[in-house]
This record gives structure tokens, C-alpha cells and sequence, in this order.
């Protein structure tokens, strides 16, 4: 839907002018940031992984942005669109990067929200295992937040 992305671009152009672009493009500059950040916990893949996986879903964080900043401005289909290209893509990324940093990735609200993703896929795929350099994520887990 062209009126909500037209929409998500002029806030952001509003807001930080030409950085806007860092939602539509690709972004190896962060991705270069990020995985310096890491380089001392992971393996240079593996910051590889999170990198992209935290980064590949930034016109979806554009769409997030201007919704939280100024949600009169959309409609409700705009609205309904934004939200279906979210949902749709960032989530895969956001438990990509939540696997490769080596926390869980759980249905924390006991809704069945992995549950579609047992039934399409089954059994679990055999991948190579990934070397972690000093990573202190293993003993960490989330806190589910109280809504």
C-alpha cells in the first residue's frame, strides 16, 4: 500500500532527514557496527548472523517508528497493512538473531505461538553447530513482560 509507506517515509524524513534512507536500503554500515560489537562474544559468522538478522527488517522498524510516533496519521487500513508486513517478516529475523545469540525462543504468553511453525515444518533441522567465543548469553532468559 503506497499511502502508508509514503507516509512512514515523509515522518522519518521529517524527523532525521536524509538517515531516513537507513530504513529502505541495506545497511552494512550497522551491520559492520554490530558485528564489531560482537566480535568478542561470537565467531565472525555467527556475528554475521546477528548482524543481518537484527538489520534485514528495517523498513519494518520505519513502519513500527512512525506508528508509535504518530498513529493519526494512518488509516485503518494503512494500519492493517503495516502490520501484516511486520508480522510477516520481522519475527523470523528477531528469533533468527534470538537463536544464533544463543537465547530462547519460547511462546512466553502460552498462546501456541510456536505452534504453527511445529506443525508446518516438523521435526527440527539438523544445523552445524556454531562456536561461541566467550558468550555469557547461555545462562541468560528473558522475563516475560506483564501486560
Amino acid at each position: 500500500m503506497q499511502s502508508m509507506e509514503r507516509k512512514v517515509r515523509q515522518i522519518l524524513e521529517e524527523l532525521v532527514g536524509e538517515r531516513a534512507k537507513q530504513f529502505d536500503v541495506a545497511v552494512p554500515i550497522a551491520q559492520n557496527v554490530i558485528k564489531r560489537a560482537l566480535r568478542n562474544d561470537y565467531d565472525k559468522q555467527t556475528a554475521f548472523d546477528i548482524a543481518f538478522h537484527m538489520t534485514d527488517w528495517n523498513g519494518d522498524a520505519a513502519i513500527i517508528c512512525a506508528f508509535l510516533m504518530f498513529p493519526e496519521r494512518f488509516t485503518p487500513a494503512e494500519i492493517r497493512h503495516g502490520i501484516s508486513c511486520i508480522v510477516v517478516h520481522a519475527p523470523n529475523h528477531l528469533a533468527a538473531a534470538a537463536k544464533h545469540a544463543d537465547f530462547p525462543v519460547d511462546d512466553v504468553w502460552g498462546i501456541g505461538a510456536l505452534e504453527n511453525a511445529k506443525a508446518l515444518y516438523g521435526r527440527k533441522r539438523k544445523r552445524p553447530g556454531k562456536v561461541k567465543k566467550n558468550s555469557v548469553a547461555r545462562d541468560r532468559r528473558p522475563t516475560p513482560h506483564a501486560n
